[in-house]
Formats: structure tokens, C-alpha cells, sequence
């Protein structure tokens, strides 16, 4: 028997009386498993897009760690008079986010395609790049669940500044 066999005048109670109730319970009791299906379908696809969201977050924030580390590398380069390649590796190093192993990183310096020494006098550019290792760069390559294979993006920085004095070699 549905609500539309009970005349009006016998329904109690709310407008939709209690035999529309039972209907609606009815229906909701038929179809108690389609949620969990549904669920079942979309749970892969959420955790994809969650993962991957928070591995491009990391390799985002190693990234712009690296570009700081080859910025604060560079920066020291173009402004002390006294320092030597082993102080920039390790201004690089001191400078390197924790989100990378400072010892895995390689530092160059050059004077940005002149192929002289760098800072040879007062208005030179000094670059300096920072690296990850080649062989460290599977350390930080970018895992997500239910990605088929690895990606290993290329952590490569440089920072270039315009030397403010003619470096002296201690």
C-alpha cells in the first residue's frame, strides 16, 4: 500500500503521514550498500590525489630550499673579499633546508660564462650553482601511492650576483 491508495482524511500526523515514511525507509533500506560501492570507487582516486599533493609539496619546498641555498652561496661569493671556494661550499651547506642532506649536494662556482675566476674585480658576476648529486637524486625522487613509477626531478639552483669588490685570494 503506498500514500497514494490512503485517502487524505486517514493519514495522522505530519503532511506526509506515516505510510510515506515507510516508503522512504523502504527505498533507503534497498539501496544500503550502493554508498560503500560508491566509496569503495572513489577512495583510490582521493588517496592519489592527497599523496600527490603532499609529494609535489615536498619536492616544491626542496626546491625553493635549494634556490635559497645557492642564493645565500652566491650572496657570500660577490660580497667577501677573503673567501675562498671551501667557505662558499660551505655557506651552501650551512644554508641547505632540512629537507636535504647538506651532504649531498655539489656547489660550483664560475664567473656566469666570462671563464675566468670569479670576482676578479668590482662589478664582475659571480654564479653559483647547487645540485643535487647524481648519485643521491634517487633519495629524493617523488613516490605516490598508486602512481605507477618514480620521478626524479632535477634539483638544480643558482644564484648570480654582481661582486661588490675585487677578491683576494688569502
Amino acid at each position: 500500500m503506498t500514500s497514494r491508495d490512503v485517502p487524505r482524511s486517514m493519514l495522522v500526523g505530519p503532511p506526509w503521514g506515516a505510510v510515506l515514511l515507510g516508503d522512504a525507509m523502504r527505498r533507503v533500506r534497498s539501496h544500503d550498500g550502493a554508498s560503500a560501492v560508491e566509496f569503495a570507487i572513489v577512495l583510490p582516486l582521493l588517496v592519489l590525489f592527497l599523496f600527490g599533493i603532499i609529494a609535489f609539496g615536498l619536492a616544491f619546498a626542496r626546491a625553493q630550499g635549494m634556490e635559497a641555498t645557492a642564493r645565500e652561496a652566491a650572496r657570500l661569493a660577490a660580497v667577501a673579499r677573503t673567501v675562498t671556494e671551501v667557505d662558499v661550499e660551505q655557506a651552501a651547506r650551512d644554508a641547505t633546508p632540512p629537507t636535504v642532506n647538506a651532504d649531498h649536494i655539489e656547489v660550483e662556482i664560475d664567473d656566469d660564462g666570462g671563464g675566468g675566476a670569479w670576482c676578479q674585480q668590482a662589478g664582475d658576476r659571480v654564479r653559483v650553482t647547487v645540485r643535487i648529486a647524481d648519485d643521491h637524486l634517487s633519495d629524493y625522487s617523488l613516490v605516490i601511492p598508486l602512481w605507477p613509477g618514480e620521478s626524479s626531478p632535477d634539483f638544480e639552483s643558482y644564484g648570480v650576483f654582481n661582486c661588490e669588490a675585487r677578491r683576494t685570494v688569502p
